[in-house]
């Protein structure tokens, strides 16, 4: 008996037509009903098509290696098409369709993304050179949003189209925000929103989230666990660099069982460690370090009187002298600019108007400003000061520098590599951090929202966990005896005791 499925081959890059998944599956169907009801034997034979097998010796369907992608997905027609294939594909091998939704709110943007489980499965299963371990993430769409109501209808819009092109609700999600996280990640105040800023889980469109699986991330933290992903996925080499060393960062390359510092400079300083626990999992650790105060170079070494006269300078400019200077008012947006004004404090026919972008962008021009120049110098001197303290306190063999703001000046940033090194190694315990190594990322990815959705699916597993756990514990009570039922230890001992002695009497 011979079973023939003719197909039209085409070359076409487009999406596995639904029809064909319909047809095998009729397939499989008819071979089970007609193994069931004749004795019949057949040569092996498969089904290939687009990396879709069916085995006729088994009767079973088997996964596609890796589905196609549209080529941009951040375009509105792409997306749904996507979406809508993942529901057939899903489907039609019976599998259910697990989406992890992440979004990532920062002061003006908010960004939308997903993942689809059976897709991050499938990658593990057949890792491709350019497909991540972990599912490549769809970023779904992108708005404006600068107040809670703004931001709540436009996310009930994003999960309306969600829910219209899969039928399915996100099993869980995670939000990253600029902004201090309280209640166990259910409860966040948006500082950089107008008006009402506490936003609750409860407080998000329940059309796209479950509350009972949503929690909010501090944005570094969400910078962190991006890390992590990309880690995950053997992915890192493609997004950052060591700045002090000519090797490249192997393809492949994950993380050592060691502490990594984070560091993000952008309105603030944002710092976070990547803590290495006992198992080998990297915990990631939110900090506040960027709040600590400067410290100089020692009273006796070359600059001391020139850093003491700018600290000074900058305390009484913010603080009106009455507080030491943090490093976050030296390494962030506004630190540039204090930098800047510090160099030009003396010169009144500078320009004494240009905001931290201009000052960035004519430092690294080929035909430079030396003022800007010299102050963002004395911004990154600072940072790697902060990295140094950090390393030696939290002893950490490594760190990363994240964010646009690096990658725009990385060329610089390389040019004084030398001179950073030198600062970076500048400490009494030198022999703690004299083999750390600075990551710097060289391109741009969605880092929060990466971290967002690798921290969706944590807290997925996490919650099934305690879902298994709470089953067996009730499963385990249902085979406890009543107390009705079973004697107590002493009263079962005290009569088998006494049985025993009226038997010894009778012998």
């Amino acid at each position: 008996m011979f079973i023939i499925i003719i197909v039209e081959k085409t070359w076409s890059s487009k999406p596995l037509p639904s029809k064909l998944f319909a047809c095998m599956s009729h397939t499989q169907t008819m071979i089970k009903s007609i193994k069931r009801t004749q004795d019949f034997s057949y040569e092996l034979a498969d089904l290939r098509f687009f990396n879709l097998k069916f085995s006729l010796r088994s009767g079973e369907c088997e996964k596609p290696a890796i589905f196609p992608r549209p080529q941009a997905p951040h375009r509105r027609a792409q997306v749904i098409s996507t979406l809508q294939r993942w529901k057939v594909e899903a489907d039609a091998l019976d599998l259910p369709l697990d989406l992890y939704l992440g979004v990532d709110i920062g002061g003006t943007n908010t960004r939308v993304g997903v993942i689809n489980e059976n897709e991050r499965i499938l990658a593990l299963q057949n890792p491709g050179p350019d497909q991540p371990k972990s599912g490549a993430f769809l970023a779904v769409v992108k708005f404006k949003a600068s107040t809670l109501e703004q931001l709540v209808e436009k996310l009930r819009l994003v999960g309306q189209q969600l829910l219209q092109a899969t039928k399915r609700k996100p099993i869980s999600a995670v939000v990253s925000v600029a902004g201090p996280v309280s209640e166990n990640g259910r409860k966040v105040n948006l500082t950089n929103y107008i008006g009402d800023k506490d936003l609750s889980v409860e407080g998000l469109p329940s059309i796209l989230f479950n509350a009972d699986c949503t929690r909010f991330l501090n944005d570094l933290a969400a910078t962190c666990q991006g890390i992590n992903s990309l880690a995950e996925e053997g992915r890192l080499n493609k997004y950052f660099d060591q700045l002090w060393s000519s090797n490249p960062v192997p393809p492949g390359f994950g993380l050592n069982p060691t502490n990594y510092l984070v560091l993000a400079m952008g309105t603030g300083l944002g710092c976070g460690v990547l803590a290495i626990l006992p198992n080998g999992v990297h915990e990631v650790i939110a900090l506040e370090t960027g709040h600590l105060t400067v410290s100089t170079v020692g009273p006796h070494e070359e600059g001391y009187q020139e850093e003491v006269q700018f600290l000074e300078w900058l305390a009484q400019k913010i603080y009106g002298g009455k507080h030491a200077i943090e490093w976050e008012d030296i390494c962030s947006g506004r630190g540039l600019q204090s930098c800047y004004e510090y160099v030009v404090r003396n010169d009144n026919s500078a320009d004494k108007t240009l905001n931290p972008e201009a000052i960035a962008k004519r430092a690294v021009e080929n035909n430079y400003d030396p003022y800007c120049r010299t102050a963002l110098f004395l911004h990154y001197k600072f940072l790697f000061r902060t990295a140094q303290e950090q390393c030696v306190g939290l002893n950490c063999k490594a760190f990363f520098l994240t964010g646009d703001n690096q990658i725009y000046n990385n060329a610089f940033v390389k040019e004084k590599s030398q001179e950073y090194l030198e600062e970076f190694l500048n400490h009494p315990k030198r022999q703690w951090i004299d083999e750390a190594v600075c990551f710097r990322q060289t391109r741009r990815t969605e880092l929060n929202l990466r971290g967002a959705l690798y921290s969706a699916r944590k807290i997925f597993m996490i919650a099934q966990a305690e879902i298994d756990v709470e089953r067996a514990e009730k499963k385990k009570q249902l085979h406890v005896p009543h107390p009705g039922w079973a004697l107590p230890p002493l009263a079962l001992g005290a009569i088998l005791c006494y049985g025993t002695l009226k038997l010894m009497k009778k012998i």
